[in-house]
């Protein structure tokens, strides 16, 4: 995500860290059990929020790319909760950007929109002096609940049904493009 404005890096570091502490499903890790993979409730994962500043690079924004596409590669272990990391790069005098990245056993796309919201909710708390508002959430228990419900439903068997005949004769689903290896980039101006 590219900032244009100010950036406190002490005060991002303290809304990742809040906002990723009020996330169940980023406090957890992962065991071996019997031979089964399991999640495992923690508490919040060690904080990963690396920082670079690449303002005076002859090229900050490719410089910046190149810092985003190597830290994926950086190991992981999933056994201590180390499910997220977040960069913030100062690529100019008002420039920044962000990235962060969760292990895909925890989140999705989606997920990462949703926690940057919270996150810039939060850093916006923090930076004006006023309280951080509460997380809208729904407890991971929840959610499992109302899906295995769901699964069990006539609701779910005639959806079922209903898919199954939309999609009689329909072609097989082909395969997608290989993934772009560029990190993808959202503005935000601030």
């Amino acid at each position: 995500m590219e900032i244009r404005g100010a950036v406190d890096p002490e005060l991002l570091a303290e809304a990742v860290r809040t906002t990723v502490a009020g996330t169940e499903t980023l406090c957890v890790r992962f065991a071996e059990v019997d031979g089964v993979v399991c999640r495992i409730p923690a508490g919040p994962p060690p904080l990963r929020m690396e920082t670079a500043d690449v303002s005076g690079h002859p090229d900050p924004d490719a410089e910046s790319d190149r810092l985003m596409r190597a830290e994926p590669a950086r190991p992981t272990d999933l056994a201590t909760g180390d499910v997220c990391r977040h960069l913030l790069v100062r690529t100019g005098p008002a420039t920044y950007r962000w990235m962060q990245g969760y292990h895909h056993l925890v989140a999705d796309g989606v997920t990462g929109s949703i926690l940057a919201r919270r996150t810039a909710e939060v850093y916006s708390a923090l930076v004006a002096g006023e309280p951080v508002p509460a997380p809208e959430s729904t407890p991971w228990e929840r959610i499992v609940a109302d899906e295995e419900e769901y699964a069990r439903s006539e609701r779910f068997a005639a959806d079922r049904e209903f898919w199954r005949a939309r999609l009689d004769g329909a072609p097989s689903p082909r395969p997608s493009p290989a993934a772009s290896r560029r990190p993808r980039r959202a503005r935000r101006y601030g």
